[in-house]
């Protein structure tokens, strides 16, 4: 009768220091008391900070009291809402805080044939609101202040285009230089560094293949990504929107024919 008893005691003991589901960690009176805006877990992503909101965490699995969703921890390590973070108010004029910014993908009053690297570089910053974009000075501006652009004073010989180049800036305003580059007919002569190097484009209104194709470096080849039927062949067209060259194209699939039949890509 002793033994079984002891027996019993012994498994009760170790079935109380599994919480339900099998997961990690104790629970009934061994669970710490959180505070507010938190609670504990048992295995989950480490918590962030105002100072770095995407932290690089040492562990896969970090048990303990840590932030609810959405909310990160200040200089008190108290947690509080992201944007109540006391670098989401420093944001200038016409300008909005994202936890996740990317200042090469900020929209300038001036594109250049050099689009950003990807993946992007993940931190918080201030951007444009909707309807304003980045000036040489770096303020948000409606597009009416842009100012003209470079390449409409710069006269090129034949064969050749303006491009607009990015200058390593110093001191405000950067604005890009214009330079006269031989017109590509191809991506044999066209030189990208971007992550999708050159590809074959065609302009949004384009109904089927036979529509001229011009060389643009881009970021992703979105054909590499699609399926279309039989018959049909994927092809890049610019975004529809698109009003300041060059824009990211996009994936359409069109019939081998001359029936010109479009269809969405299927992924």
């Amino acid at each position: 009768m002793i033994k079984a008893t002891l027996a019993f005691l012994l498994v009760a003991a170790a079935t109380a220091q599994v919480p339900p589901g099998g997961g990690v960690g104790v629970v009934g009176p061994g669970v710490p008391v959180c505070n507010g805006n938190e609670n504990f877990t048992s295995c989950g992503h480490c918590d962030g900070y105002c100072t770095d909101l995407n932290p690089v965490c040492e562990e896969k699995c970090t048990t303990g009291c840590l932030c609810n969703p959405g909310y990160v921890r200040d200089d008190q390590k108290k947690c509080i809402k992201v944007e109540d973070c006391p670098n989401t108010n420093q944001c200038g004029p016409n300008e909005e805080f994202r936890a996740c910014y990317d200042a090469c993908e900020d929209v300038k009053c001036f594109s250049t044939e050099e689009p950003c690297a990807k993946p992007c570089e993940c931190k918080p910053g201030c951007t444009c609101t909707d309807g304003f974009v980045r000036d040489s000075y770096g303020k948000c501006v409606p597009p009416a202040q842009c100012g003209a652009n470079p390449c409409d004073s710069k006269k090129c010989g034949c064969g050749e285009e303006c491009v607009l180049v990015n200058v390593n800036c110093v001191r405000a305003p950067c604005n890009p230089v214009a330079e006269c580059h031989p017109i590509a007919t191809d991506c044999s002569n066209k030189n990208c560094t971007t992550p999708g190097g050159c590809a074959m484009v065609q302009a949004v209104t384009c109904q089927n293949l036979k529509c001229p194709k011009w060389p643009q470096c881009i970021n992703e080849n979105q054909c590499l990504h699609t399926r279309c039927p039989r018959g049909f062949q994927c092809v890049l067209q610019e975004p529809h929107g698109c009003t300041n060259r060059p824009c990211e194209p996009e994936a359409k699939c069109m019939q081998n024919d001359d029936l010109g039949v479009e269809v969405g890509p299927q992924l």
